[in-house]
């Protein structure tokens, strides 16, 4: 995989948006949801590409006024990482990603 430089990550972010932690920090991070149907059943992945270190999994970050933690790292070693989400706080249902 092509590692990205410094300055290619961040010119590839000024594309997105500030999103913040629970703890009040912020980042910079592309958000991007998928619906996706299997014999009937829906499912909606929603995921952060951000770069490489700003996230940890479990990180509990705000998105669109919800809480979410982070479930899951894909890290391809290029600099820049998808983080997908996983419901937390009031009203999640418990599942694995959402």
């Amino acid at each position: 995989m092509l590692k990205f430089s410094r300055s290619q990550r961040e010119k590839f972010l000024k594309l997105g948006e500030k999103y913040q932690r629970v703890d009040g920090s912020t980042f910079t991070a592309i958000y991007d949801q998928s619906v996706t149907e299997v014999q009937g059943q829906i499912s909606l992945m929603m995921k952060l590409t951000c770069s490489q270190g700003d996230l940890n999994q479990d990180d509990e970050v705000i998105v669109n006024g919800s809480n979410y933690k982070i479930a899951y790292i894909a890290d391809d070693n290029s600099g820049m990482v998808d983080c997908y989400l996983s419901a937390s706080g009031k009203g999640d249902r418990r599942g694995k990603y959402v």
